[in-house]
């Protein structure tokens, strides 16, 4: 009744209070057979203080309400182990409720995505992207482009191939120095690797091999 006027519980709060229900019945127990198993200490006692005495008409009933002590015991272990199965139970339905829950959100967002992700609309978004990217790669070599134009000077290409020839010179004087005993018999002027030997600051007349190799890489620096 106190929630005809007010907001309907949901399954979790409900499992949430027959859970608590639960567990208060099962301290209940708890404490009612402790109390119990005190109360059969006790009798044992008496039992054992009528039979020193000879009462035994007395001893006998302590005795009767012994058993039937014991046997209260039994029952409230045996519902307290009932007990903590339903609760048990609750805390299963519980989980279960809650993975429900979850599964049931993480379904509606997943719709929700896939009602946004138009496989037609992302095949035009990415046909977008790729030309627009084309477009900045063209866009990029022709600025490219135009300032190599603007700041190229006239006369640029002969100071190139001057310091070109002189950096072939210095090669040429480098790989003699650093590889003494090479082999003579690729290299264009074998007189001149003699006279190289007598004198350090002569230039090496180097393989035509090498020279390419040389030429080829300088060239690769040039673009």
């Amino acid at each position: 009744m106190g929630n005809v006027f007010g907001k309907k519980k949901t399954v979790a709060e409900i499992l949430k209070d027959a859970k608590r229900l639960v567990n208060r019945s099962i301290r209940e127990l708890q404490r009612e057979q402790r109390g119990m198993e005190r109360e059969e200490k006790q009798l044992i006692a008496d039992i054992k203080k009528h039979a020193k005495l000879q009462q035994m008409d007395i001893a006998t009933l302590k005795a009767k309400d012994l058993v039937r002590t014991r046997n209260y015991i039994k029952k409230f272990i045996k519902l307290g182990s009932q007990l903590q199965a339903v609760n048990l139970k609750m805390t299963t339905a519980k989980t279960q409720e809650t993975m429900m829950r979850s599964m049931k959100n993480v379904t509606r967002a997943m719709k929700a995505m896939n009602k946004a992700m138009k496989p037609a609309k992302l095949q035009e978004l990415m046909k977008q992207f790729a030309q627009l990217d084309e477009q900045l790669e063209f866009k990029s070599e022709m600025m490219g482009d135009a300032i190599d134009d603007a700041v190229a000077e006239e006369g640029d290409e002969e100071e190139q191939e001057e310091v070109l020839s002189k950096v072939f010179d210095e090669l040429g004087f480098q790989f003699d120095r650093e590889v003494p005993n090479a082999p003579t018999k690729d290299i264009a002027a074998p007189q001149a690797v003699g006279s190289a030997a007598k004198d350090p600051g002569l230039p090496v007349a180097v393989a035509g091999s090498d020279v390419d190799d040389l030429e080829a890489r300088l060239n690769n620096l040039k673009k």
